[in-house]
């Protein structure tokens, strides 16, 4: 895996992230693709267009815990699954996204990186010269606070902001 790679349009994940886009819509570019509230259970969360993230397990919004099951979900339009994301890219936890194109992993080993697209191209290199640190696959930021959630993916959308429900 090269920089090179990682920059040109065949790469995968930069793929991934278009066919997220065009499955989900977004209203206007720079929205979030899902901006909503929480439900009771804290699993799902839906906006007024029908566009919905639903956690695999319950988002603790008060919690000092780490931010894990944040980047575990699965983002749908109506009753269309448009992608499924889950690991945190780790050996014991390779980030696995799912879309239209297939199934994605990508692993960050304590001495190697490993991306295996969803046609079956598998790239490596060693952690010692990376490539292009700021475009490898995984979240490109997490944020709680208070009683609001967002996350970011790497050269892709903004992908939910999801406020806690508020009793009527």
């Amino acid at each position: 895996m090269t920089c090179k790679y990682v920059n040109s349009p065949e790469y995968c994940w930069q793929a991934a992230m278009e066919a997220l886009e065009a499955c989900m819509e977004p209203a206007v570019d720079g929205d979030y693709l899902v901006q909503g509230n929480l439900d009771e259970a804290a699993l799902r969360c839906e906006g007024d267009d029908g566009r919905s993230v639903t956690f695999h397990a319950p988002v603790e919004l008060e919690s000092s815990a780490g931010l894990g099951s944040l980047t575990q979900y699965t983002l749908a339009k109506g009753d269309e699954t448009c992608a499924s994301i889950s690991g945190s890219g780790t050996e014991e936890s390779p980030l696995e996204l799912t879309t239209s194109l297939g199934l994605l992993r990508f692993i960050r080993g304590s001495d190697s990186i490993r991306l295996e697209c969803p046609d079956g191209a598998a790239y490596s290199t060693d952690v010692t010269t990376p490539p292009c640190w700021l475009s490898l696959p995984g979240h490109s930021g997490l944020q709680r606070g208070g009683a609001v959630i967002r996350a970011y993916l790497v050269r892709g959308p903004r992908v939910y902001r999801c406020a806690q429900a508020r009793p009527d």
